[in-house]
């Protein structure tokens, strides 16, 4: 009797142990919990797939790929197979249909060639629409404060995240909810404003545009990242990485706010720290900041990254870290969970340090939890693809151009018009003086692609009174111009 009992109990659980295996993994199964299909994605990763969650790999180009789509390039095969978390294109040279194509391969490759099978996040930027060649341009975010409409801001940001998504990019490096109070700071352009209210209005607004108003984020969406915690937008001397000098309630009640509300209402998924300083602390690894105001008090469960090359900047700007190494170490364990900037840089050397015992293993699986946590909720496991042919009925499409143009109208601001003097009447002008270096070119903000067509204020002009009155023209003053840049 005994022996039969064990036979029968040795079946059952032969069968139990059968169907086990050949069920699928916790982490691909879409019905189950997003928390639970991390934990179980967590127990099965090593170190250094973990570790490499929390890179982005960017050296991509054509000639990576194969005329099959196959991955031939040795250094992309080397990262890309062992679960690197973000991977990027040349967007500004690449055609919406070939950034669609080429990020099917790489998804492929990560899907099928990687031990686990885990997509990457293709980042852009989002702030004047789309940025990439062919994308519909946008007004500049300080315009689109200026109409004061939060259901038209929203419905902006919705169209720039479906041209992104139809062309393989599930994460923008947007909203820039900064308040823009410092003149001489040169992104003035890419913030909602000086006023903590409107940013943080316009804001939400944006996160709502970017990744619609609920998770799991749909797939004609992306996941935004706001910038730049905190306090970046006036900065002591106008400098980019200047230190803020604020008290705490100015600082919480002033620059958090936008913040805390996109974070609280909007719940945003990802933010990007700031290359600034506040309280003597650089808020790369201002655990104050990063963790108990953000995580703590705001319930934040999304992920930090660092600024582009912000982690290095604790060696050569704040001069808090020595070396690579240690400037990753300090981050991470202060709160940054992805570092943005070069691959090879402070965090891919935290691999032996682990290993070594000198990085907590529980910061990263924190780490690449959080990462991991928005590859889930943009649906990326049961997505991984895009439709190639229906990126040319979405990426600057009539219904996005008609979009752009009215927001644009409503964007213009007439400070004065004393006497009625506009609009000014053709049939009584004989000669139009336009003066200024801005007439002549055509200007968008910062983080635009290279716009397809346009017309300068100076060209328009000149077709309105064409037959009808003459146009002279004086550039006047010049504009500075940066020798790197230009």
């Amino acid at each position: 009797m005994n022996m039969r009992r064990i036979v029968i109990f040795f079946i059952i659980s032969l069968f139990y142990f059968l169907l086990t295996c050949s069920s699928q993994p916790i982490y691909k199964d879409s019905e189950q919990p997003v928390e639970k299909r991390i934990a179980d994605l967590l127990r099965r990763m090593t170190v250094e797939e973990k570790v490499h969650q929390l890179l982005h790999y960017g050296g991509l180009r054509e000639d990576s790929f194969a005329a099959n789509g196959d991955l031939i390039d040795s250094a992309a095969v080397h990262y890309l197979g062992r679960s690197v978390g973000f991977a990027g294109l040349d967007k500004h040279k690449l055609l919406p249909r070939q950034h669609a194509r080429y990020s099917n391969y790489i998804q492929k490759f990560m899907v099928e060639k990687s031990r686990l099978g885990i997509p990457c996040i293709f980042l852009s930027e989002g702030l004047h629409g789309y940025m990439a060649r062919g994308a519909t341009s946008f007004p500049q975010a300080i315009a689109l404060a200026s109409t004061w409409d939060t259901t038209l801001v929203e419905r902006v940001y919705a169209a720039a995240a479906r041209e992104a998504r139809a062309c393989g990019s599930q994460q923008f490096l947007s909203p820039v909810i900064d308040l823009g109070r410092e003149p001489r700071w040169g992104r003035f352009e890419e913030t909602f404003g000086e006023d903590p209210y409107l940013v943080a209005r316009m804001g939400l607004a944006a996160v709502y545009g970017f990744q619609g108003r609920s998770l799991p984020i749909a797939p004609d969406h992306v996941a935004a990242t706001l910038k730049h915690f905190a306090g970046h937008g006036q900065p002591e001397g106008g400098r980019n990485t200047a230190p803020v000098n604020f008290s705490e309630r100015i600082f919480r009640e002033s620059h958090l706010y936008p913040f805390e509300v996109a974070v609280k209402i909007g719940r945003a998924r990802s933010i990007m720290a700031s290359y600034n300083e506040w309280d003597g602390v650089p808020n790369h690894i201002n655990k104050k900041l990063l963790v108990d105001i953000l995580r703590g008090e705001w319930g934040f469960d999304g992920y930090v990254m660092s600024d582009g090359g912000g982690l290095y900047d604790l060696i050569r700007v704040h001069y808090v870290a020595g070396t690579a190494t240690q400037a990753g170490k300090m981050a991470l364990e202060a709160g940054i969970d992805k570092e943005l900037g070069a691959f090879k840089g402070c965090f891919l050397p935290l691999i032996d340090k682990v290993r070594a015992g000198e990085v907590s293993q529980a910061d990263i699986d924190r780490a690449a939890a959080n990462v991991l946590r928005v590859k889930f909720e943009l649906q990326l496991f049961e997505h991984p693809y895009i439709d190639v042919a229906a990126v040319d009925t979405i990426v600057n499409s009539p219904e996005h151009r008609a979009l752009a143009l009215r927001a644009a109208e409503k964007a213009v601001i007439l400070l004065k018009n004393e006497g009625n003097l506009l609009p000014l009447d053709s049939l009584r002008i004989k000669t139009l003086a336009v003066i200024g270096p801005n007439a002549a070119d055509i200007h968008l903000g910062g983080y635009s692609p290279v716009p397809m067509r346009g017309t300068s204020v100076l060209d328009g002009m000149r077709q309105f009174a064409a037959g009808r009155f003459k146009i002279s023209y004086a550039g006047g003053c010049k504009i500075t111009t940066n020798p790197v840049c230009h």
